[in-house]
C-alpha cells in the first residue's frame, strides 16, 4: 500500500531512493514545481530521510541541511501544509492546493495519490492509530479521514466527505447533497408555512406530521397521531437526525436539539403542537 519498509536497505540505497523520489516529485509537478504541495513534500522526503539514517554525504547533505533547518511548525506556517516526520508518502503524491491540509503521525499514503485543500488525515482520538491510505486515491476538498482505518486502491473521497470505517478498493464515498430550502412566505399567525412557499392550514395535522416520519424512516406499520415514537423506541438516536431532518425541510423550520424530548416531542401530535407554536 504504501512505502515499503526501509530499515534493511543500506545508506547507499536509501540516498539514492530519496534522489529518486525528488526527481519523480519534480515530474509530477510540472509543469508548475513552485506548488506550495511540493514545496512542502520535498521538505518532508528531505526531513523524513533524516530521521531514517540517511548519511548527509555529497548532493545529499545540502539537501539534509536545508531541510532540517526548517521545522515542521515553519513549514505548516508558511504553506498551510502539516506533514509530520513519521508520515509515509508513497511515490508522485499531489498534493494539489495550499491550506489547512493536516496529516497525523503514523499516516500511511499510498503511490500517485491525490490531495485538495483543507483534507485531514488523522487519528480518531488522541493516541489512536493513523489511516492508511491505499494508491491512486482521489481526496477531495474538506475530507476527514480519521481512524484505523484502510483506504482501499483507487478509491475516491469526495469533497467534504468524513469516513471512519474502512473503504473498499474503487469505491466512491461521497457526502450528503445540500438541501435547497425555498423562503417561505409570510404566514399569519397560527399558520405554518410550507417547504414550497405556500402556506399550510392553520397547523399541520397530526395525521401529516406521522405521514412525514413514517416516509422518513421508510415504516411499513402505520404511525397514528397519539403513537409514541422518542419513549417507545421506534425514534432512536440513529434515526432522530433523519426524522428532524425530513421535519425541518418539510415545515421550513430548524428544530433545535434541546427541544427534542420525550416529554413534549414523543407523538404526531405533540411535534405538530410544536410546529404550530413555533409559527404562533
Amino acid at each position: 500500500m504504501g512505502p515499503s519498509p526501509s530499515a534493511d536497505i543500506c545508506p547507499r540505497d536509501k540516498k539514492r531512493r530519496l534522489l529518486e523520489l525528488l526527481r519523480e516529485d519534480r515530474e509530477t509537478y510540472r509543469p508548475t514545481p513552485h506548488r506550495p504541495g511540493f514545496h512542502a513534500l520535498v521538505l518532508h522526503r528531505i526531513r523524513h530521510a533524516a530521521i531514517d539514517g540517511v548519511e548527509p554525504r555529497g548532493l545529499t547533505i545540502r539537501l539534509l541541511q536545508k531541510g532540517l533547518k526548517v521545522p515542521g511548525f515553519a513549514i505548516r506556517a508558511v504553506y498551510g501544509i502539516e506533514i509530520p516526520c513519521e508520515t509515509e508518502i508513497g511515490r508522485r503524491v499531489l498534493i494539489a492546493h495550499q491550506g489547512g491540509i493536516v496529516i497525523a503521525p503514523g499516516t500511511v499514503i499510498g503511490d500517485d495519490c491525490l490531495i485538495r485543500q483543507n483534507v485531514t488525515i488523522g487519528m480518531a482520538r488522541e493516541g489512536g492509530r493513523s489511516p492508511r491510505i491505499g494508491r491512486r486515491v482521489e481526496i477531495g476538498a474538506g475530507a476527514v479521514i480519521a481512524g484505523d482505518i484502510t483506504i482501499g486502491d483507487g478509491a475516491i473521497i469526495g469533497p467534504n466527505s468524513v469516513v471512519t470505517t474502512d473503504v473498499p478498493s474503487r469505491a466512491r464515498v461521497v457526502a450528503a447533497a445540500s438541501r435547497i430550502l425555498v423562503g417561505p412566505e409570510e404566514a399569519p399567525a397560527g399558520q405554518v408555512a410550507r417547504h414550497d412557499g405556500g402556506v399550510a392550514a392553520q397547523s399541520p395535522p397530526a395525521e401529516e406530521v406521522a405521514s412525514v416520519v413514517r416516509d422518513a424512516l421508510v415504516l411499513k406499520a402505520a404511525i397514528e397521531a397519539d403513537t409514541p415514537l422518542l419513549s417507545s423506541g421506534v425514534v432512536d438516536s440513529l434515526n432522530l437526525v433523519i426524522v428532524l431532518d425530513a421535519l425541518e425541510s418539510r415545515y421550513a423550520l430548524q428544530i433545535p436539539s434541546h427541544d427534542v424530548s420525550a416529554e413534549s416531542f414523543d407523538t404526531p401530535r405533540q411535534i405538530a403542537d410544536y410546529l404550530r407554536r413555533q409559527r404562533s
